[in-house]
């Protein structure tokens, strides 16, 4: 009897510390979210596993006037360093900041038109750089200098115009971020700002288009260092 018991335990046993290791290894890759907020009275961090594809149960802190202003991704309980905020892309201080450009790399409307009007007299200086660098293919990036922004470099990348989703807006997209953080790789950038790549006057749809960037950003930390920003306007 001692000798059937030791023979059944032994698989269980070791189907249990399978278990416990495939458990283990789970925890390691799951991706947790935290949105840090603000608001009366007292609301410090709310913890929600839903947002971006996650399909983990979380709780949450709610309120009146309460607004998320950074986003946390936490992967084996170390932060992952890829986060969202509020604010205006022209005044982070990161090592670059991303423009969503127009192939021939014109200063234009929106977030392109803010980075030309912030770098003041000296747009002229880097419409010059934009053009010997221009034109640029859609879902393709070019650095140029910052003329005198906080960044070190502003890449500029080319976002594809919303066409109902079938022409390949989705690659393209994930490609402005993949160039993009490649460029800022191969200058040892150690942390970058992107706006929310042809969510504007391009058309993509805002929570498609962040989908896009959160698959590619996350792709991209699975073999870099680096502090990734988006920026969203408030």
């Amino acid at each position: 009897m001692a000798l059937l018991l030791l023979k059944v335990g032994r698989p269980a046993a070791k189907d249990e510390l399978r278990g416990r290791q495939d458990r283990a290894a789970r925890d390691r890759d799951r991706i947790n979210v935290f949105l840090f907020i603000r608001g009366p009275p007292r609301f410090d961090i709310f913890y929600y596993n839903g947002l971006f594809g996650l399909r983990e149960e979380g709780t949450f802190f709610s309120g009146p006037y309460v607004e998320v202003t950074r986003v946390v991704f936490r992967k084996g309980g170390i932060d992952m360093a890829f986060s969202i905020v509020h604010g205006d892309i022209v005044t982070m201080e990161t090592d670059a900041i991303v423009n969503a450009a127009n192939s021939r790399l014109l200063a234009g409307s929106g977030v392109c038109g803010a980075i030309f009007r912030a770098v003041g007299t000296r747009a002229d200086e880097l419409q010059k750089e934009c053009l010997a660098k221009a034109p640029c293919p859609t879902g393709q990036s070019v650095l140029t200098g910052s003329y005198g922004l906080k960044a070190r470099y502003i890449i500029h990348t080319v976002g594809p115009v919303w066409q109902g989703g079938a022409q390949g807006e989705r690659e393209l997209l994930y490609s402005c971020y993949e160039t993009a953080l490649g460029l800022a790789a191969e200058a040892d950038c150690q942390s970058i700002a992107f706006p929310l790549i042809s969510a504007g006057i391009f058309g993509y749809p805002k929570e498609e288009a962040l989908d896009v960037a959160r698959k590619a950003v996350r792709d991209f930390l699975r073999h870099h260092d680096m502090d990734v920003r988006l920026v969203l306007y408030p």
